[in-house]
């Protein structure tokens, strides 16, 4: 249930309008001249977003999303992905300095066989270029300076001389990937998705911003090792799913992972954030399956979170009030906790239920907890600001720790959404 309701979340965002390419923070990118010349030094894309309703801490730089070819994940063994890679494929070097000198050749070696060979096939004179560039650098002629703050995983992209789009936007690469990409099709399954006979998906796609997982990415459905197989099947046979659903839910769940989730076709612009850390490897993730309840999504994430009622509507002002708001959408509500350890995923609590209850639920949660505060409000206020879930969280932390372990943090938001009573470890921890 939880990958259909992953599924058609993608389908009414569209947030695949096309599998063959995915969103993708690149932190650097190359400009290259039509004769392979590079242009200037390497330019960063990252920069500091705003900080989050609440949060009094300075979020970190960011690099920039845009849509790249879509590779799948590096499990083992030396693979290079099209025209956007690490330092270590895209230059044959370490930031770190860190790899043997034989390992970094094999792999510019492999990113230069995939460049060249979209550049012969195609003529395109920005493949062209940088396979210019490319063998230039291979023939000690060009010599490229990683910037210094650059970090291992940071990806590289190209943009040809006086254009704005990276080199694999341009149509007759697309059109070379896309080939590519039809030319690999797996055996075809009944997907446990759709229900549709369609090829198969040899891994789930993996998805970043995990807490707790590798930042590389993980995947929410794996088979890596016989305990976790039945009935003889091998690896994900034991959960056939074909490419495209297993790659449309991943969207989706990428979707709501992501601290500033880029628009579908314009990574510039971002969707409403559907997340929130309770912990360090613990975060919640919602979303309702119909636009009529998307007020009520945003409401959890400033009650989990901590937001003045005056910087809401008055639905918001409703709820943290201890109203019950007059709702009657029956349409489907999701809550997800997931925490990340030992390159998977771990499912905390899984929650379905009305747009209609899950408001009502938070009326009564905030009504069940109000405290009254002898503390005046600042600055003029009428009123304190409400405490968010988190601060009571916060509250509930063993000595010499900030946070809650994960399995209380996921039973205080299923509390809140279900109309549950705390179980008696929080009157205990509270004492």
């Amino acid at each position: 249930m939880i990958l259909q309701a992953l599924y058609h979340l993608a389908e009414r965002e569209r947030l695949a309008p096309d599998l063959d390419f995915e969103p993708k923070p690149i932190g650097y990118l190359v400009h290259v001249a039509e004769d392979g010349r590079p242009l200037g030094p390497i330019q960063s894309t990252y920069s500091t977003p705003l900080a989050d309703a609440g949060d009094r801490r300075k979020p970190p730089p960011r690099p920039k999303t845009f849509l790249v070819p879509r590779e799948g994940a590096r499990t083992s063994g030396d693979r290079a992905f099209f025209f956007v890679d690490k330092a270590e494929y895209v230059f044959g070097k370490d930031p770190q300095g860190e790899r043997p000198a034989d390992k970094l050749a094999r792999r510019f070696d492999l990113f230069r066989a995939r460049v060249a060979a979209c550049a012969e096939d195609t003529g395109d004179a920005g493949a062209v270029a940088v396979r210019r560039l490319l063998d230039a650098m291979a023939a000690g002629e060009t010599e490229i300076e990683l910037p210094p703050e650059v970090k291992p995983n940071d990806l590289f992209a190209f943009v040809l001389d006086g254009e704005e789009q990276l080199v694999t936007e341009r149509p007759a690469v697309r059109r070379y990937f896309k080939s590519l990409r039809r030319s690999t099709t797996a055996n075809p399954v009944q997907c446990l998705i759709t229900g549709r006979q369609a090829p198969a998906a040899e891994l789930h796609t993996q998805v970043k911003y995990v807490p707790g997982a590798a930042s590389s990415g993980v995947a929410l459905v794996s088979f890596n090792a016989p305990a976790f197989e039945s009935y003889g099947w091998d690896g994900n046979r034991n959960a056939p799913v074909s490419r495209e659903a297993a790659e449309t839910y991943a969207a989706a769940l990428q979707r709501l992972l992501h601290p500033q989730p880029p628009v579908p076709g314009n990574p510039t612009e971002s969707l409403p954030r559907r997340n929130v850390r309770l912990s360090e490897d613990t975060v919640v993730c919602y979303w309702s399956a119909e636009d009529s309840g998307d007020e009520v999504a945003s409401i959890l994430g400033f009650v989990l979170e901590g937001t003045r009622a005056d910087e809401v509507g008055a639905l918001y002002r409703s709820i943290w009030s201890g109203r019950a708001p007059e709702i009657a959408d029956p349409s489907a509500f999701y809550a997800v906790t997931l925490s990340g350890a030992q390159g998977r995923v771990s499912v905390r609590s899984w929650l379905e239920t009305t747009v209609a209850d899950a408001a009502a639920n938070l009326a009564r949660y905030v009504s069940d907890l109000e405290v009254v505060r002898s503390a005046r409000p600042r600055g003029g206020e009428d009123e304190a600001a409400p405490l968010s879930l988190k601060d009571r969280l916060r509250s509930l932390a063993p000595p010499g720790r900030s946070e809650v372990p994960a399995p209380l943090a996921a039973r205080a938001v299923d509390c809140a959404l279900r109309g549950d009573p705390f179980p008696l470890v929080f009157l205990t921890r509270a004492v």
